[in-house]
């Protein structure tokens, strides 16, 4: 099957990047893991233009899914990028998801949508462009 498109899957729960990870390569795209942001950026350095959707957990030790998607976009403004957590409310408040205008996809997701999320966040406009 040739592959769709690349995706990078950032979390630090290595259960649910796992099974992010099979949903989606089962889907027909490439997938590339990281557990968090530095190991992120370390895979879009190695692998440059290779990854058409950074989709990252937003709470995380170290390097947060907000301070992953700002380095992101001082390295690559061109870069997709969404949002995942299974936080809601005042967990997410300082990160005020509305204004960002990046995706976000809320966990637990059923395989549906979760691919719905990707092909629209794959389409949605570049924060640069």
């Amino acid at each position: 099957m040739p592959w769709k498109r690349a995706i990078l899957v950032v979390d630090d729960e290595p259960a649910v990047r796992r099974a992010v990870a099979r949903l989606l390569s089962a889907a027909g795209y490439r997938v590339y893991e990281a557990a968090e942001g530095g190991e992120a950026l370390q895979v879009l350095s190695v692998h440059p233009g290779a990854v058409d959707l950074v989709l990252t957990d937003i709470r995380m030790p170290g390097i947060d899914g907000a301070q992953l998607v700002r380095s992101i976009g001082e390295r690559w403004p061109q870069q997709r990028v969404a949002y995942m957590s299974g936080h809601s409310g005042d967990a997410l408040a300082p990160y005020d998801l509305a204004a960002s205008g990046i995706p976000f996809i809320a966990k637990p997701f059923t395989r549906e949508e979760l691919l719905a999320e990707v092909a629209a966040a794959l389409e949605a406009r570049r924060p640069g462009g």
